[in-house]
């Protein structure tokens, strides 16, 4: 019996863009982003900021432990040494995928652009202060890891496509077979082809990087 210990396995990535009248998920670099109209939105007196540009990063991993090294218990001790709860973050799709979802906007307001980012973990905001450093370090250390892993060693389960929780992991709330139907699966091999998965992770680690390094010079 042949046994492939794989470390991380199932590894899909891709760009989610966002206005406030539709959301697509962009499943290679050759998609057009969204243009966005040059209006501030208004709630009764209060004017928001703009959005020049509202673009997330989507990077969905299945964490385990063996002979590869133990993902699956580092993510817990790294939330433990931040003291968030691992039972608030665990996915409820599947236990073990860690759904980390980065935005890398551009705001402008009466003081100018400037850029807001957001870490989400399995659908939950986590705010960089520093108790909460050990996550953040592990999720920039898991997404350099991602993106310097040989082609080679990528390993999306036989069948997985095929599994609800390969349908649902990648964006919350959508299931992704019933959005592109027909073309499900050529979508799904996008997402997991393991050159888009690096050169996705790359683009995470530059916006998780320059989020980290703000903080500190903050």
């Amino acid at each position: 019996m042949n046994i492939n210990f794989t470390g991380i396995k199932n590894i899909g990535y891709c760009n989610a863009s966002f206005n406030d009248e539709a959301f697509r998920v962009l499943q290679n670099d050759n998609e057009d982003e969204f243009e966005y109209e040059n209006q501030a939105q208004e709630e009764g007196d209060y004017d928001y900021p703009l959005y020049q540009k509202q673009e997330g990063h989507t990077l969905n991993i299945e964490l385990t432990d063996d002979f590869n090294g133990k993902h699956l218990s580092e993510f817990k001790k790294a939330l433990k040494n931040s003291n968030l709860p691992y039972a608030d973050y665990v996915n409820p799709i599947n236990s073990k995928f860690l759904n980390i979802y980065l935005t890398d906007d551009i705001i402008e307001d009466d003081d100018g652009k400037f850029k807001d980012n957001v870490l989400y973990i399995n659908d939950l905001e986590v705010e960089l202060k520093d108790k909460t450093l050990p996550i953040f370090s592990y999720i920039a250390k898991l997404i350099s890891e991602i993106a310097h892993k040989p082609k080679q060693e990528f390993v999306v389960n036989k069948d997985y496509f095929d599994s609800d929780d390969a349908k649902e992991g990648i964006v919350f709330g959508n299931n992704m077979e019933d959005i592109y139907k027909e073309d499900y699966l050529e979508v799904m091999e996008d997402i997991h082809d393991p050159q888009n998965v690096k050169n996705g992770a790359k683009k995470m680690n530059n916006v998780i990087m320059e989020f980290m390094s703000k903080y500190f010079q903050n």
